[in-house]
């Protein structure tokens, strides 16, 4: 009987998980659909429908944005975006008892219970959203505004986030701490070394768990070119350079970090010798989506601590992975009056969001193991009194009252076991970019594969083009950026 409702009670707090999960889950994939078919209207409207939903709104104010930026709606994706940004400057000024309250409320939880924050990458990309935005629409003041924000954001993000993580860790030690709850930390810190967690960790979540590194050793081993955003950074330096203001630091940049990029090389040499571009066109192309969060759920070995693993009913643990998606092409080329060309590219964002989230993942773990510890640790405590209750009615009274405690908690493990599945999703998987030569008015062609994707070139003297291809069964979203000598 007992072993029935044991049974019984966690399955049903693993029904109430599970739709509890989906509801983010299944909002993210018809939000995915609708762009992977080219049905940019209803993923603005399934965005919308959210966007003002307290913790979570930050997130669907991003998805609404890139949803108005492929239906060229920039007017609206300007101002959405704006909301957005300013969404990430409430965050950093969110008050420290604020911040303290919502992550005592997370540990007893998990991390959905907390306001949505966004990534150093989504950061960086709302301000070149937003730039693009308003270059499209010729106010090139406001686009530069956007594009040195992004750079702002790019040149910060990475220090931010490990002194984040650091006092985040820091908070939640403190509050564990000031737990009573038997052999806790024994429990956490055995769980941890534990090379079968490892194991499960790479298998399940793709993450290399080494509890050696600290998480400035974890920054330290990436490189450079696994956090930086040379997408954000060269159309910004060719932005500045079409537009009369200096673009040295963002062009040699680029070209650092992509010295075997013609593009990048031709652009940084003639603008070292002082050469006006003359009828010219970049031509960008963000390809694909960019990796989506999934939960994969996982049991600790508790073999490791037989005198836990008697009294503890539940002992899953349920941590985020990274799904790759396909792209829309696998190559892209332009032909035009100027020439035919092969892109080439200049960013995997895939890359970045590994990076970040390899970074992020750590702190992700360690929270919640201290979840776990704690509530393992309540249910042993209770365990080990009903075990020692003495042999009469009121001990048998106190045994069934510990067995409850120790089912009530196991319960509210499973009912709050979840990952945090939120991420601005609707980002490019990887970006193309190429220079060519092109007369105004006339069309040149971009193949992706066997699609043949026409470009109506504008009439101005230079121009940056940006073409959205989220997936093989979208329609192309095409943007122009146009420069005349009197700008």
């Amino acid at each position: 009987m007992k072993n029935q409702i044991v049974r019984l009670s966690v399955a049903l707090a693993g029904v109430l998980l599970a739709g509890g999960c989906m509801s983010t889950k299944e909002r993210l994939n018809r939000y995915s659909q609708a762009v992977s078919l080219g049905q940019y209207g209803r993923a603005e409207q399934i965005a919308a429908e959210k966007e003002n939903d307290g913790d979570d709104g930050l997130c669907w104010k991003l998805h609404k944005g890139s949803a108005l930026v492929l239906q060229t709606k920039f007017s609206e994706a300007t101002a959405t975006l704006d909301v957005a940004e300013e969404g990430f400057l409430d965050i950093d000024r969110t008050a420290a008892l604020k911040r303290g309250y919502d992550r005592s409320i997370s540990v007893l939880s998990n991390d959905r219970f907390l306001p949505y924050s966004g990534t150093g990458q989504e950061r960086i990309f709302c301000s070149l959203y937003k730039g693009l935005a308003y270059a499209s629409l010729g106010n090139h003041d406001g686009a530069r505004v956007e594009l040195n924000r992004a750079n702002e954001w790019q040149n910060t993000y990475l220090a931010d986030r490990q002194r984040e993580i650091t006092n985040y860790e820091e908070q939640l030690a403190g509050e564990a701490n000031g737990r009573k709850a038997a052999r806790k930390d024994e429990i956490a810190s055995t769980l941890l070394r534990s090379p079968e967690l490892g194991q499960s960790l790479q298998t399940s979540c793709g993450y290399m768990h080494d509890v050696s590194l600290n998480q400035g050793d974890v920054l330290a081993s990436l490189a450079k070119a696994d956090y930086y955003n040379t997408y954000a950074q060269h159309i910004r330096g060719v932005f500045r350079w079409l537009n009369g203001d200096n673009a040295r630091n963002d062009l040699r940049g680029t070209f650092e970090m992509l010295p075997e990029t013609s593009c990048a090389s031709r652009d940084f040499t003639e603008y070292e010798a002082g050469t006006k571009p003359h009828g010219q066109a970049w031509i960008y192309v963000e390809d694909g989506l960019c990796p989506m969060r999934d939960q994969t759920v996982i049991h600790l070995p508790l073999g490791l601590l037989p005198w836990v693993r008697r009294y503890v009913l539940y002992t899953g643990i349920a941590l985020p992975k990274l799904v790759y998606r396909p792209f829309a092409s696998s190559q892209y080329s332009v032909h035009g009056s100027g020439g035919s060309f092969a892109l080439e590219p200049i960013m995997d964002t895939d890359r970045l969001c590994k990076a970040e989230f390899d970074v992020a993942f750590r702190g992700v773990l360690q929270r919640e193991i201290l979840r776990f510890s704690i509530k393992t640790a309540i249910q042993v405590a209770a365990g080990v009194v009903a075990r020692n209750a003495p042999r009469s009615k009121a001990g048998d009274i106190l045994a069934a009252s510990m067995f409850l405690v120790q089912l009530g908690t196991a319960g509210w493990t499973a009912a709050t076991v979840g990952a945090d599945l939120r991420s601005w999703t609707a980002l490019p998987k990887r970006v193309f970019c190429q220079r060519i030569a092109f007369t105004p008015g006339e069309t040149v062609t971009l193949q992706a594969d066997t699609r043949a994707i026409p470009v109506p070139m504008p009439s101005c003297e230079n121009a940056i083009v940006v073409v959205r291809y989220p997936a093989v069964s979208s329609a192309p979203s095409i943007s122009f950026i146009t420069f005349n000598p009197q700008e």
